[in-house]
């Protein structure tokens, strides 16, 4: 029987564990979504405020578990008892149990106080984990908002040292006026779309896979051209090389002069 009962817990573990790895990959899923950085902002404070929660859940019910164990054990009476909440309504018992724990974490006034020695060592416990975690959470949201604020004070920055390079040059109004509408352009398309060139981890790529990336980038525009069109049916593997090696993205403003007639083109647009 010892043998069959520490197998099924075995696998009741494996399938918690499971569970687990499961949330996580839905966690890391669900973010990789979010493009906007005050919704990352507001996702990893809700995420920590469940994590929170869930850990008073656990220390709500085991608290109230070490109170109400006195008469059974013949110990004496704990806070359940000396609060006079045995004989209370079990939604009653859990909200003072999860004030209680939550009171830990926080410089709330707690509801019930230790009556023994066992709730004495459990409470100071409680307060230890409750200083570790406090602080976890306070540095996580620092961190994630902190990000956003660099962010933010980069481009208001940089506009400020645009407008005093225009204003210091005493360029044409039009230009300036070309110039800034154009920059508010890329950033706010920077901005919707990442870059290539933001993502650092992509120069860890293979080189293969590397140029697998940048075909699946460029074939849906290369396709276009009547050309290409013929050579992505006749050769893929040419065109994955065309794709690694030949082409490049560019931004240009409304009315900018690509071809020059009479010049040599040393592009394809």
């Amino acid at each position: 029987r010892l043998t069959r009962i520490s197998r099924i817990s075995r696998v009741v573990r494996i399938f918690r564990l499971m569970r687990i790895a499961k949330l996580r990959r839905a966690l890391y899923s669900l973010q990789s979504l979010m493009e906007s950085e005050w919704t990352t902002v507001v996702f990893e404070v809700a995420k920590n405020i469940v994590c929170v929660i869930f850990i008073n859940h656990l220390l709500a019910c085991t608290w109230f578990f070490i109170g109400a164990s006195g008469p059974q054990s013949g110990a004496p009476l704990g806070w359940v008892y000396a609060a006079r909440l045995d004989e209370k309504d079990w939604a009653l018992q859990y909200l003072e149990c999860l004030h209680w724990a939550l009171a830990q974490f926080t410089p709330g006034a707690s509801p019930v106080r230790p009556q023994t020695v066992p709730e004495r060592a459990f409470a100071v416990l409680v307060l230890a984990l409750g200083l570790v975690l406090a602080t976890c959470f306070v540095s996580s949201i620092t961190s994630t908002m902190a990000s956003v604020w660099s962010v933010n004070h980069y481009h208001r920055t940089q506009n400020v040292l645009l407008k005093k390079f225009l204003h210091q040059n005493k360029l044409p109004r039009e230009l300036g006026a070309k110039i800034t509408r154009y920059i508010e352009f890329i950033v706010e398309l920077r901005h919707k779309r990442v870059h290539s060139s933001k993502v650092q981890y992509l120069e860890l790529l293979s080189g293969p896979l590397h140029a697998e990336l940048r075909a699946a980038l460029y074939h849906p525009q290369l396709v276009h051209h009547d050309y290409f069109a013929q050579v992505v049916r006749i050769s893929p593997t040419t065109v994955r090389q065309i794709c690694a090696k030949c082409l490049t993205s560019s931004n240009f403003a409304k009315y900018d002069l690509i071809f020059r007639r009479g010049h040599d083109a040393k592009e394809a647009l």
